[in-house]
């Protein structure tokens, strides 16, 4: 119906303004062709119409894909041989075909020096006449430090107990106490986390108590740190005194 009205809205135009030219008489294609070339005409200047309209020349241009030149591939001429020389490559070793992996040797781990770690243990711990080695740890879920009190580990966590023993190489009774020497204990645990020492109250916990080494003999002490119950593949301990020296020993 639009193309209708816009063919006869055209036809009038051509009479009123060419009435004196002779007329021409126009098939049907022709006229469709003239109603759009008129419809473009009217849309191209017609301010409120914003949808974009293409031309022909414009619509082929858009619609024909620009061709992508294919790269062209140097042919590699082939070495022609000739009878009685020899080619480069004949003169070049062979290549194996597979290359051999080199064995690494393994480094050998140093043995634990106890003697040299027992002397850094005494000297960093400072009790006179008292000699301090590390033993070993254990692992529980409880400590019993007296009758009326205990240490019960939280879901998670565990204890470890860290065993020392007291040598007194001289012939008089001495006491162990390391209270006002200002140290700090921890234990690392597989190089990524540290526990501080707790409280243990044990008779013979070293942070705080007064421990009885006999004449010539030997006493037990400990020190209890709360950690992950989780598997341990490495554990060591870590003492440090106001100097801000430290000793590590390894127990794992």
């Amino acid at each position: 119906m639009k193309k209708k009205l816009i063919i006869a809205c055209f036809s009038a135009v051509l009479c009123l303004c060419c009435g004196c030219l002779k007329a021409t008489p126009l098939n049907d294609e022709e006229m469709d062709a003239v109603a759009e070339y008129a419809a473009s005409l009217l849309l191209k200047y017609d301010k409120n119409y914003d949808t974009p309209l293409y031309y022909t020349e414009e619509r082929e241009a858009r619609l024909t894909p620009t061709p992508t030149p294919e790269p062209t591939v140097k042919a590699t001429p082939t070495p022609t041989s000739v009878p009685g020389t020899s080619s480069v490559g004949d003169n070049l070793p062979s290549t194996p075909s597979a290359t051999a992996t080199p064995t690494a040797t393994p480094t050998p781990v140093p043995m634990f020096n106890e003697a040299e770690t027992s002397k850094q243990i005494t000297e960093i711990i400072g009790v006179e006449n008292i000699t301090v080695t590390c033993e070993n740890v254990e692992l529980m879920k409880s400590v019993q430090s007296t009758e009326y009190f205990s240490l019960v580990a939280k879901e998670g966590r565990q204890y470890a107990v860290v065993k020392f023993l007291l040598h007194n190489s001289t012939s008089e009774n001495l006491v162990f106490d390391a209270s006002e020497k200002e140290l700090e204990y921890a234990v690392d645990i597989n190089t990524s986390s540290i526990s501080r020492v707790s409280l243990s109250m044990l008779e013979n916990d070293m942070q705080y108590m007064k421990i009885p080494v006999p004449a010539g003999g030997t006493a037990e002490a400990v020190l209890v740190f709360e950690i992950a119950d989780e598997e341990i593949n490495t554990m060591h301990l870590i003492i440090e005194n106001a100097s801000g020296n430290v000793v590590f020993t390894k127990l794992k």
